[in-house]
């Protein structure tokens, strides 16, 4: 094998090395032994992780919209069983929905005795209204699940917030698990703070209306405290109630991020064993092939150069025996060199295998790879710069660009292979640059070290992309 060959064996063997070793510290690299097994074990070990993923997700939002029935029923419930002194409690409290449906009340009947009932009726429309949005919202939200909130992403949220706070507080304790689920968590603790500006301004029409109001006890000798300083108790306690809900949806976010980790994890391992048993099996052929040649081939010249001897000192009755001996050693010889000769080309890397491995064993986004029939790779250096950019690219966008679908196409070209790789995330920020990126920069090293072209940047369409080309002499059809 030549030296960049052997070079990128021994590239193999780290990548996977370092991969065990960043998944835990103590376990030591698969052998030879249980190689196969491991890989009898990935498909079903590809679906548990994926459903778990899929079920902490799927969990969360079920969740969700079941406490939004909830408190939709909840209330609906105590509005009709108290009736009209229900809303005329909300509207002397200035609640803003209930002055809503007391101000289109007053727009839709002149008759005063009529007005609280069709405000009644106003209300309970606007809240299902407004839950309903809420749902609507929190839905959308959740299925983007970007790593970088997009101006979509916090209108809905600003949405959620308003409602909560101008409709039903509860509301708010699943914008705060929502809000540490969804978001980074600076980004998270942002929106929360903002959440609770807009609870506290909730809270204003209440001091003005009962501030000044002094409670009676019904007990002698002890005076309540003043009903301000118990609104501020209530804002307070739903302050502390919106951070343990923030919690328990930070830590599910963490939890669920972490099993998508692992997956990628899982299947980078698994396909760069893959390439390493390929590169062994290539190496350990070569081997035995050469041993081969320099064995027998040394044996079968020395018989040759015997039995052209013996044709000289034998008599003519055993001389055409001797020749007979002599031809099937040369035609041994010859056909000997011919599966040396073939052997050595066959060098095959199975990088379609190790491929579709990575690809399919990451859960989240969706992976499209398309490999040109007709393109097989011999070389373990160009299989390496290969395999390690279709890597880093899938990795980028499970990390950074929040895309839903990538898209590998890899092709043969008149003088060469192309790599285009392409998501449909959110890109690179105005301020980032290609050789900003460590990954991406390591890509355009390999590149450069075949003699190829790296290219990167944002699609018109929206998304991130790149294109790689490599020349052909490493190449076999």
């Amino acid at each position: 094998m030549r030296t960049a060959d052997l070079m990128a064996a021994s590239a193999f063997r780290f990548s996977a090395v370092e991969s065990i070793r960043d998944l835990h510290p103590k376990i030591r690299p698969p052998t030879n032994e249980i190689a196969h097994d491991y890989r009898i074990s990935l498909p079903a070990v590809r679906r548990d992780i994926y459903a778990m993923k899929f079920s902490t997700l799927t969990l969360f939002r079920s969740a969700t919209l079941i406490a939004c029935v909830l408190i939709l029923g909840v209330e609906l419930v105590g509005v009709l069983n108290t009736g009209l002194q229900q809303v005329q409690l909300y509207v002397t409290m200035k609640k803003p929905e209930a002055m809503l449906a007391l101000w289109l009340a007053r727009m839709f009947t002149g008759a005063v005795a009529d007005q609280l009932t069709i405000t009644f009726r106003i209300y309970v429309g606007l809240f299902t209204l407004s839950t309903a949005l809420f749902a609507a919202a929190f839905w959308i939200v959740s299925s983007a699940r970007n790593a970088r909130p997009s101006a979509l992403s916090a209108t809905l949220v600003i949405a959620q917030i308003f409602i909560g706070a101008v409709t039903e507080s509860d509301l708010l304790y699943l914008v705060a698990a929502e809000l540490g689920f969804i978001f980074p968590y600076r980004t998270a603790l942002m929106w929360l703070g903002v959440q609770g500006l807009a609870l506290g301004a909730s809270f204003v029409p209440l001091l003005f209306v009962l501030g000044g109001v002094q409670a009676s006890c019904n007990v002698d000798g002890v005076l309540p405290p003043p009903a301000f300083l118990d609104i501020c108790t209530d804002y307070f306690r739903e302050l502390a109630l919106q951070g343990f809900a923030f919690c328990i949806g930070y830590f599910a976010g963490i939890e669920m991020r972490n099993r998508l980790a692992l997956a990628v994890a899982h299947a980078e391992l698994t396909a760069t064993q893959l390439l390493l048993t390929n590169a062994i099996c290539n190496s350990e052929r070569g081997r035995i092939v050469r041993k081969l040649h320099n064995t027998l081939g040394d044996h079968l010249s020395a018989l040759n150069l015997q039995l052209d001897l013996a044709m000289r000192q034998v008599s003519s009755k055993a001389a055409t025996s001797v020749a007979n001996a002599r031809e099937l050693a040369q035609r041994l010889f010859s056909e000997i060199r011919v599966v040396v000769s073939l052997e050595q080309n066959k060098q095959i890397i199975n990088l379609r295998q190790a491929l579709e491995t990575l690809c399919t064993g990451i859960p989240t986004p969706q992976i499209s790879l398309r490999i040109d029939p007709a393109l097989d790779v011999s070389s373990p250096a160009l299989a390496h710069t290969i395999f390690r950019s279709v890597q880093e690219a899938i990795s980028n966008a499970v990390r950074h660009s929040g895309a839903e679908v990538v898209r590998v196409d890899i092709s043969r070209t008149g003088d060469g292979l192309t790599l285009a790789i392409s998501d449909n995330g959110k890109g690179m920020r105005k301020t980032e640059s290609v050789k900003s990126g460590t990954g991406l920069r390591g890509i355009g090293e390999r590149v450069e070290e075949h003699g190829g072209s790296f290219a990167a940047g944002n699609r018109p369409g929206g998304g991130f992309g790149l294109q790689i080309w490599l020349p052909q002499p490493d190449l076999a059809v």
